[in-house]
């Protein structure tokens, strides 16, 4: 057998990555980061995640790239990935957003009144 069919034949069971089956309630995903550090660590189990993780690999290799993976033993099941991302900043922590209480008919009223007002003063029209 030459050499570009084993290659080609590794990279087709690499495209075809089987995962372990890991039960939902255990699949977590840890991320972490230095305050004086710029990179981002983030390892996962959860196959979500994981899908997440390599299309951003794939789109944006400068930010994202995969550092390990962890197969299971005997099986070549994937277990886990680790990921890195060099910009630290991409990485946010946002209030869940509030929901508003629904207008009366009163308040919309009032309101409609209040942008005609402005409307009038600033001349649109």
């Amino acid at each position: 057998m030459s050499i570009c069919l084993k290659l080609r034949e590794k990279s087709k069971r690499m495209a075809e990555e089987r995962f372990l089956s890991i039960p939902l309630n255990e699949q977590e995903t840890t991320i972490s980061f230095s305050r004086d550090s710029e990179q981002v660590d983030i390892w996962t189990n959860d196959r979500t995640m994981i899908t997440k993780l390599d299309k951003l690999c794939k789109s944006s290799p400068a930010m994202y790239r995969c550092k390990h993976v962890g197969y299971s033993m005997g099986e070549h099941e994937v277990m886990d990935k680790q990921y890195v991302c060099s910009d630290k900043s991409l990485l946010s922590f946002k209030p869940k957003k509030r929901q508003c209480a629904p207008l009366t008919d009163e308040q919309k009223a009032e309101r409609v009144q209040r942008l005609r007002a402005l409307q009038d003063t600033n001349g649109v029209q």
